[in-house]
């Protein structure tokens, strides 16, 4: 009795056609029970394809035949769970040269392996092995060659970026509109709504992003599924909203059943359902927009252009549109030009933050314009004329770019210094948020970056204790066109905001606030402080301290001359100083034009 004969090997066959046939379906359905088919499916192919090759060993009838099931079947079940496999896909369609070089080495190895077999006719026992021991040996060494030669090459489609790009270059940065200030950071923000939310299978999404409600920057959260299991069974709750725009605790929170978006489940994922209809696109993360009292999921999305320059294939990012999702999962594909004035949009980012990255890191390849794509890498590979670095703030809780709202509209902000360990400013390039138009400042002039910025905070606060605090988000802003690094001093957990400081590039000088009123007025150019003037070290030779109106005073005498502090204007670890000093005590003060003190330090 054969292999095939043999009843048995008939029940495999047969039961894996109905179980892929049952995972088919059950994939367009809901819950849990999705992965468990799809998993099950999985096993019986494979299952199917291992009984093929049994069959092909032990030369059975009709294996030609099953094969082609098992082909059939292996692209169906493929089809049907193809968002699974997206980016692995996308990699190859993105990076085209990797099926280029297998492709000519496949050719190479095919004609080496005829070749040799012809002039081996009449063939003689283990001559056919041998042939395709050479066409393998070719195939093998020349992929190898042209896929590290391609490699080499393969920032070809940021030098066509830096080759094509128009950049408008501009000598005054745009006015920041006072009505958009960001104050709360993202590292607050999550703090905020996590200890707010009161759902018990919900769970705030993270990282969050920036929505604008009644022209108000916020930071949103949907409120998903929170664990593997509920994932499979229950649907996002709503969203969640904090207010950037001040430094209290102000939290949105707005219900409504969500029926696709991130974290779902397969075929409930927002990504599952925009792969469906376009496989190729290269999908931001989700933003979440609150209009006309409802929640909508915005997904900006980058499409990409086939060229060739020899000696490879390659292709280049576009910005292509906005998948936008209403509530009941219904998806609308809008292309880019429309999107400008689709009414959901109105008022939000829309161009893809991945793109204005891949715009701006193609500037490092500015040699393309001139001298020719072999030119600009190898200038990043040796001699780094005028190559520059996009700012890495990332140890900063945040990074680039920044989202900034200037008075001609919200504008991507990104900062670069030059390639090397320096870490002043050498551009700044602004991205449109609506549009993707390139701006870019050039600076001449030494200036600080946003990462020495938080070193300027630090250090013009000695009495902090830095172990239990951090400097965060050096983002910019340009009160009357000048810029400015922000600062946000919190606790290391989150639970608030210290104080916020104000950095400028120029001279360094810090300037501290500690209210909202005190931020506005400071975009406004109105903040009226009275700031340190100097400072004086020496010997304590009296101190008096005396409670007026419920408020300690001290008056501290130091080389003949009096210093005031009151106790409602200072800071605790200022006050906990004051409390311990004794006469003797050798001390520097900071004081303002009416020598009240501003801080205290014990030498």
């Amino acid at each position: 009795m054969t292999l095939l004969e043999n009843k048995i090997l008939y029940m495999p066959y047969f039961l894996q056609i109905v179980l892929l046939f049952f995972a088919l379906v059950a994939i367009a359905s809901d819950g849990i029970f999705q992965l468990l088919v799809i998993v099950l499916g999985t096993i019986f192919i494979i299952f199917a394809v291992v009984t093929n090759v049994l069959l092909i060993l032990y030369n059975e009838k009709y294996t030609w035949l099953f094969s082609i099931l098992n082909i059939i079947q292996i692209s169906i079940f493929i089809f049907a769970t193809r968002p699974l496999f997206q980016e692995v896909a996308l990699f190859f369609y993105v990076n085209p040269w990797v099926l280029e070089a297998l492709f000519i080495s496949l050719i190479f190895g095919i004609i080496t392996y005829v070749i040799t077999k012809v002039r081996n006719t009449p063939a003689r026992y283990g001559d056919e092995y041998k042939s395709i021991g050479y066409g393998f040996i070719i195939f093998f060494v020349l992929f190898i060659i042209l896929i590290t030669t391609f490699a080499l090459l393969s920032a070809y489609p940021k030098c066509y970026l830096a080759k094509t790009l128009d950049i408008n270059e501009i000598d005054t940065l745009p006015e920041m509109d006072a009505e958009f200030l960001r104050i709360t950071p993202m590292k607050v923000s999550d703090r905020y709504v996590t200890d707010a939310c009161q759902y018990p299978m919900h769970t705030p999404s993270k990282p969050c992003d920036i929505t604008m409600i009644d022209n108000r920057p916020h930071w949103a959260y949907l409120l998903v599924p929170d664990g593997f299991v509920n994932a499979y069974n229950i649907k996002p709750k709503g969203a969640a909203f904090v207010d950037m725009a001040t430094t209290d605790k102000k939290l949105e929170i707005k219900e409504q059943t969500i029926q696709i978006s991130p974290d779902l489940s397969l075929t409930d994922d927002i990504y599952w359902k925009i792969h469906e209809i376009n496989y190729w696109a290269d999908c931001e993360r989700t933003l979440v927009i609150l209009y006309e009292d409802e929640i909508y999921l915005a997904v900006p999305y980058i499409e990409y252009d086939l060229h060739f320059d020899f000696p490879m294939f390659y292709r280049s990012p576009k910005w292509g549109g906005v998948f936008i999702v209403d509530k009941d999962g219904n998806i609308e594909d809008v292309d880019s030009k429309k999107a400008q004035n689709h009414p959901v949009l109105q008022g939000q980012k829309i161009f893809p933050e991945k793109l204005v990255l891949e715009y701006i890191d193609s500037q490092r390849f500015w040699k393309s314009k001139t001298k020719g794509f072999i030119d600009a890498i190898t200038n990043t590979w040796f001699s780094h004329s005028e190559e520059i670095e996009i700012t890495d703030v990332s140890n900063q809780g945040n990074s680039q770019p920044f989202l900034i709202n200037t008075k001609e509209g919200l504008k991507w902000f990104v900062s670069v210094e030059p390639h090397g360990a320096a870490h002043g400013i050498y551009r700044i390039y602004l991205v449109d948020a609506r549009t993707g138009n390139i701006e870019m400042k050039k600076y001449n002039t030494d200036e600080i970056g946003p990462v020495k910025a938080c070193n300027y905070a630090k250090t013009d606060n000695p009495m902090v204790d830095w172990s239990q605090f951090q400097v965060i988000e050096p983002i910019p802003v340009t009160p009357d066109g000048e810029l400015y690094w922000e600062v946000r001093i919190v606790p290391k957990d989150g639970s608030g905001i210290s104080y916020t400081s104000f950095v400028d590039p120029k001279t360094g000088k810090v300037t501290e606030c500690k209210t909202d009123e005190q931020i506005y007025q400071f975009i406004e150019g109105k903040l009226i402080t009275n700031e340190t003037t100097d400072n004086v070290t020496g010997k304590i030779l009296d101190i008096d301290v005396f409670v007026k109106n419920g408020n300690t005073h001290w008056i501290i005498e130091l080389n003949e001359i009096d210093y005031f502090a009151q106790a409602e204007n200072l800071e605790l670890d200022i006050l906990t100083i004051l409390v311990d000093l004794k006469i003797n005590d050798n001390v520097t003060i900071y004081f303002d034009s009416e020598n009240v003190i501003k801080n205290l330090i014990i030498i």
